[in-house]
């Protein structure tokens, strides 16, 4: 009991103190009459964000995180997102920045949307759009709320966050999956060099996925261990990956994985060896499972400045066909990258294997009747495709960039 007194005690802390936003869009409109449906929706969202918790406890902690916001996040929010992009779009369409400044601080006040949005969603163009887009602080209530009519059961997403278990059901459903070597518990001692051989590679990440927070690849070769964080934070030697290694487990328990070689028709659209991952979402409507949207992430190189790695998402058509991503859709800082990573694109390029992807999407979505949309991440290794996790918390932002926002209609 006091064990979980103080888990409760932790995440409140975290949350009046770290967290940003309210879990949700929050505005004075929710409390007048409305007739956009897409107010309606968004209001449903950050209602049901409360998940269970007290409710005076999460109206209280609601309040606080809004007058926060509106306070100085908003304001803080407007700076940054304008200094960083207001130049580049002054240039490009003439908009000035106390327009741009205006425009975001709109949105920031009044909904509480990060003044980003503003440029990654081209709201200062089409500014009657902003609520047709789910944005990042509601996602995992707009996932609850599309399943809601199925049930959206605890076993079902528990399994999902659970990788090891996700891994040993779907192995033995038949789904080809990215192989575990071994499961560490957070509690043990164990070090890493162990699995370390001469000239091996490998991955390691929490037992909970987490948006890979903690992972980090290592190898070793030639005598020499080093590594890379998911981030882009070198590890240099042994002492480092260690580290590292001990950070993972004061996480979660551990996930230790072979590092995975892509496929020679889509490593050479990449730069570096990391994994090429491709994300399959799938949709249960009326009882049919259909493919809702599909991308491949490449690796784009690092920031000279920061480390961090750069990616390239690339859409995929209904036949695997690789696309290049609408460049209309992309900020001016990252269309250098894109234009390069698109030049290597001949027109035909196909991803192989594409029927085993959407088959085995398909028949591990079959293990969750009470989820509507699952995003399965998978690697096409020179061997075959493979699953590394399926997520039901999925991150809606690329989506919208390709299709336009998800409340649209």
């Amino acid at each position: 009991m006091r064990i979980k007194l103080t888990w409760m005690a932790g995440r409140l802390w975290q949350e009046i103190a770290r967290r940003r936003l309210p879990h949700g869009l929050l505005s004075l409109r929710y409390l007048l009459p409305i007739r956009d449906d897409r107010i309606k929706l968004h209001r449903t969202m950050w209602w049901q964000s409360r998940a269970g918790k007290p409710l005076p406890l999460w109206l209280l902690l609601e309040i606080w995180l809004w007058v926060r916001w509106l306070g100085f996040g908003a304001w803080r929010s407007t700076w940054i997102a304008v200094r960083h992009y207001g130049p580049a779009i002054r240039q490009s369409e003439g908009i000035p920045l106390r327009r741009q400044a205006s425009q975001a601080i709109a949105i920031a006040l009044g909904w509480c949307i990060p003044a980003s949005y503003l440029y990654r969603y081209a709201l200062y163009k089409h500014p009657g759009s902003t609520l047709d887009y789910v944005f990042d602080h509601e996602t995992a209530s707009y996932h609850r709320w599309r399943s809601r009519a199925l049930g959206f059961g605890k076993a079902s997403l528990a399994l999902l966050q659970d990788k090891w278990q996700q891994t040993e059901t779907l192995a033995r459903l038949g789904v080809p999956m990215a192989p575990i070597l071994a499961k560490v518990h957070r509690n043990d001692s164990d070090k890493l060099y162990p699995w370390l051989r001469s000239d091996t590679r490998l991955f390691c990440k929490t037992r909970s996925g987490n948006r890979g927070i903690g992972a980090f690849s290592v190898g070793c070769r030639q005598g020499e261990i080093a590594g890379r964080t998911l981030e882009g934070r070198q590890l240099k030697s042994l002492t480092e990956v260690e580290s590292a290694w001990r950070e993972l487990l004061a996480l979660d328990d551990a996930l230790i994985q072979p590092f995975l070689d892509n496929h020679p028709e889509l490593a050479r659209l990449s730069d570096g060896d990391d994994a090429i991952t491709l994300r399959f979402i799938s949709h249960r409507h009326e009882g049919r499972l259909t493919c809702l949207n599909a991308t491949l992430e490449l690796p784009a190189g690092w920031d000279e400045q920061t480390g961090c790695p750069h990616y390239v998402v690339l859409p995929l058509d209904e036949d695997g066909k690789i696309l290049p991503f609408p460049q209309e859709k992309l900020l001016p800082p990252a269309q250098e990258t894109y234009r390069r990573i698109h030049a290597r694109l001949s027109g035909n390029d196909v991803v192989p294997q594409w029927k085993t992807v959407g088959a085995g999407s398909f028949l591990a979505h079959s293990q969750f009747p009470d989820i509507c949309d699952i995003a399965w991440d998978w690697v096409i290794t020179p061997a075959g495709p493979l699953l590394l996790e399926g997520n039901s918390g999925w991150n809606t932002e690329v989506m919208q960039l390709l299709n336009g926002g998800l409340l649209r209609q």
